[in-house]
């Protein structure tokens, strides 16, 4: 496939990603620097998946004290009401840690953006979130490589009711 396929097909399928986000809960980051990447997250029904590849997940019900996602190759934990307090914790042998927050535009929306590195697993994550917006990015380093990936809309997972107003 030519690079103008590729290029077509990724904005068709972005396309019509947004239009199905406006009925279900999904969402996907895209790699800047290489916009064939991304990583997308669903409910209902529950799977994350990078590029072609998708797995079954499970989120953290409304009740509980964080927001998550989990799966084999996934973690997510974020303090739903205590984030401002809470610089590290553990769960299931994985360490959060907040490195810093900073308020920084992005995508001309100025906002304050926690840089949170997640420790434990085979290679080190860090997760760029928002307390109203969710999560908004997601960078990664391993023996393979690295790669961000960045929301492609105002709204990620984890955001408040009230962020698309």
């Amino acid at each position: 496939m030519n690079r103008y396929m590729r290029v077509r097909y990724l904005v068709s399928f972005i396309l019509v990603f947004q239009l199905n986000s406006a009925f279900a809960d999904q969402w996907l980051y895209i790699n800047p620097l290489k916009p064939d990447e991304f990583l997308s997250i669903e409910t209902d029904p529950d799977l994350i998946g990078m590029f072609d590849v998708r797995e079954n997940a499970k989120y953290c019900e409304p009740s509980s004290e964080y927001i998550c996602i989990e799966s084999t190759e996934f973690q997510f934990h974020i303090p739903r009401n205590t984030l401002e307090h809470d610089k590290s914790w553990n769960i299931k042998d994985v360490k959060y840690q907040v490195a810093f927050k900073k308020d920084i535009m992005l995508f001309g929306i100025m906002d304050t953006i926690y840089y949170i590195d997640q420790f434990g697993l085979d290679h080190k994550i860090t997760f760029l979130y928002s307390t109203s917006r969710g999560l908004v990015g997601v960078g990664g380093v391993s023996e393979n490589g690295s790669a961000i990936f960045l929301l492609d809309v105002k709204c990620g997972y984890g955001a408040q009711s009230n962020c698309a107003e």
